[in-house]
C-alpha cells in the first residue's frame, strides 16, 4: 500500500516515544531573601560551572538568568529567583532529562548554600511533550478516548482546532465500594501518595498529527532544606516522567482499545 493509500488509525504510532517540550522544577521557601543586585551578579558567576547565564536581568523583585539551548531560537534554559521562590525551566530541551537533572541539582545546591533558606514549603515538577499520532489527535481523543460522537460538536458551528481533557488527582484515593449485598457505607478516603497530580492531554495546536501531554506534580509538605532535600526535589522530575509513561499513556491506550472493541 502506498503512502497515499494508507488508512490512518488515529492512534499513537507504534513504539512512538514522547518528544520533550519542557522540564520545570519550582520551589517555595522560607524565610524570604533580599534581592540585592551585586549578590545576583555573584550568584551568576557561581553557576558558571554548569550553567552559562548569557542573559542576566536583575529586577527588584525577581532575578532572571537565561542560557540559549540547541539550534532553535525558542530553546532556553532559565533560572528565575524571587524573594520566596526558585523556578528552573528548560524549553525545547535538546538533551536527555538526566542532563537537566544534574544541572538543576547543582543550581539548587548553590542557591541553598549561598542564601541558606531554612524551610522548603512546597515544590512542583512538570514535564511537557508530544506524541506522534498515526492520523489526527483530535479524532483519537474524541472518538477513541472520550467516545464523543462527532455530531456532538456540530452546534458549535465552528471547526475545533484543539480538543483535550484535563484531570486533577489529589493525594488520596477512595476505598473500593462494598460488595453487593453488604451494608452501604460512605466511601473511606485512603491515603495513597504525598502529591497532587494534574495532567493535560490535547491535540497539539502547532501540529494536529501530534498529541500534547503535560504532567505536573505538586508536593506541599514543609521540610528542612538540606542537600538531601535538593536531591529529592530534583528526583521528582523522574517521578513525573514515570507517571506520564507508565500511567497516563497506558490509561489513554486502554480507553481507546475498549472503545474500538
Amino acid at each position: 500500500m502506498s503512502q497515499a493509500e494508507h488508512e490512518h488509525t488515529h492512534h499513537p504510532v507504534a513504539n512512538a516515544e514522547i518528544q520533550p517540550l519542557g522540564y520545570l522544577v519550582s520551589l517555595q521557601f522560607h524565610p524570604p531573601i533580599k534581592l540585592i543586585g551585586t549578590r545576583g551578579l555573584e550568584f551568576a558567576t557561581q553557576l558558571s560551572a554548569h550553567f552559562d547565564p548569557r542573559g542576566v536581568n536583575l529586577q527588584e523583585n525577581q532575578w532572571i538568568f537565561t542560557q540559549p539551548l540547541g539550534a532553535t531560537p525558542a530553546g532556553v534554559f532559565q533560572v528565575l529567583i524571587g524573594e520566596a521562590q526558585v523556578t528552573l525551566e528548560a524549553a525545547f530541551p535538546p538533551h536527555r532529562l538526566e542532563w537537566f537533572e544534574e544541572r538543576f541539582r547543582f543550581i539548587l545546591d548553590e542557591f541553598r548554600k549561598g542564601f541558606t533558606p531554612a524551610v522548603l514549603l512546597a515544590s512542583n515538577a512538570s514535564i511537557r511533550g508530544t506524541l506522534q499520532m498515526d492520523g489526527d489527535a483530535r479524532i483519537f481523543l474524541t472518538t477513541h478516548v472520550t467516545m464523543m460522537e462527532q455530531n456532538r460538536l456540530a452546534p458549535l458551528a465552528r471547526p475545533v482546532h484543539l480538543f483535550g481533557i484535563r484531570l486533577v488527582m489529589p493525594p488520596y484515593q477512595l476505598a473500593q465500594k462494598p460488595a453487593i449485598g453488604k451494608r452501604a457505607k460512605r466511601p473511606k478516603i485512603v491515603a495513597s501518595a504525598d502529591s497532587l497530580f494534574e495532567v493535560k492531554v490535547e491535540s497539539f495546536v502547532e501540529d494536529l498529527s501530534k498529541l500534547y501531554l503535560e504532567t505536573t506534580g505538586q508536593w506541599q509538605t514543609p521540610t528542612q532544606w538540606d542537600k538531601k532535600t535538593t536531591d529529592v526535589v530534583v528526583g521528582r522530575l523522574a517521578t513525573v516522567s514515570e507517571f506520564l509513561n507508565k500511567n497516563l499513556i497506558p490509561m489513554l491506550s486502554t480507553a481507546a482499545k475498549k472503545e474500538d472493541g
